[in-house]
């Protein structure tokens, strides 16, 4: 993962195409909407709460009407034995999010599973990252929704005040996921998964902690501080003051200050013993803050996290977590 130049020129570009591609959506059909367009103003900007805020106020930071319609449309269907991919729209505040939406044949209740993706410019670093894996779980009865992320991915860092709106939008976004999840009358809201890679962990981590409709999750190599991959990877020109100044700023939405909140959902924690963006120190100072039900794994592997090893135990954990056959 070279997070350079060229990642962010890569960004940017995926934003393009993503923009692009929204003019061809076709009408959803399979879930009860409305045809009401995205709101081009959110009715309060949201900023981070202060480093020491309650839980109430850390919660209250991801506040968002519940209520407002998700708008989902169908792009496309395929189907790939018993299993249909939808690849839809769902609307979150301003924003369009892409998805695929994995759902297996039969009457149900399935279990339910939302995936984040990782930040990378390889061919995983978007909503294909875990679309075998969707695929796989669908025929143990499982219904995944894959959004696509767009801060950092489309959207850079910029500045803490922006960054707080944006990080909050994000995990807005996927709490629509899960309202979108949970609206499919065939889902088990009692057995619903998130599974997380490099940033998408992190959102999970704050999902988990303020979200208990999560009731399982997997984190791969989340890092235990937005500033710590924000300001070197993208603010880089900052000042040392101004990185003190982003990282005290941005602190109430960190992995690190969510985590505590996480317990009783359990987490496993997947780590790459070769991982060069994240330090066994920041490893630590993270799952020191988890509590019970907790599982770490460390793997000879490096940030991707691709060997079969750690593959596998994500699997059986969903499975045992999930109670899939």
């Amino acid at each position: 993962m070279e997070r350079t130049t060229q990642l962010r020129l890569f960004i940017r570009l995926c934003g393009l195409i993503l923009t692009l591609g929204a003019a061809s959506l076709t009408a959803w059909y399979c879930i009860p909407h409305t045809y009401a367009s995205a709101s081009t103003h959110a009715e309060k900007k949201q900023r981070c709460a202060s480093a020491n805020a309650s839980y109430s106020s850390l919660v209250h930071q991801f506040d968002y009407n519940a209520k407002a319609s998700l708008q989902v449309k169908e792009i496309s269907v395929t189907q790939q034995d018993e299993v249909s991919i939808h690849d839809i729209t769902y609307v979150s505040e301003d924003h369009i999010v892409s998805a695929y939406l994995v759902v297996p044949t039969g009457q149900g209740p399935f279990a339910g599973a939302l995936f984040m993706h990782w930040l990378d410019d390889s061919p995983t670093g978007n909503r294909d990252e875990f679309l075998q894996d969707a695929i796989t779980l669908a025929h143990k009865g499982t219904i995944s929704l894959l959004p696509q992320g767009f801060y950092p991915w489309i959207t850079p860092p910029t500045n803490s005040a922006k960054d707080c709106e944006a990080t909050i939008q994000q995990t807005i976004a996927l709490r629509r996921g899960l309202d979108l999840l949970v609206s499919t009358t065939t889902i088990d809201p009692q057995r619903i998964a998130f599974v997380g890679h490099d940033y998408g962990a992190m959102y999970g981590s704050i999902l988990a902690g303020i979200d208990k409709r999560i009731k399982a999750a997997v984190l791969m190599a989340p890092t235990a501080r937005f500033s710590n991959w924000n300001v070197p990877f993208f603010l880089d020109t900052l000042t040392a003051r101004q990185r003190l100044d982003y990282t005290v700023d941005t602190a109430s939405i960190d992995p690190i200050t969510l985590m505590e909140y996480v317990s009783p959902t359990p987490v496993l924690f997947q780590y790459g013993r070769l991982d060069k963006y994240v330090s066994l120190a920041d490893l630590n100072n993270l799952v020191e803050v988890a509590k019970d039900p907790t599982t770490i794994k460390l793997y000879a592997t490096d940030h991707a996290l691709a060997d079969d090893l750690s593959h596998q135990d994500r699997l059986n954990w969903l499975e045992t977590e999930l109670k899939l056959p």
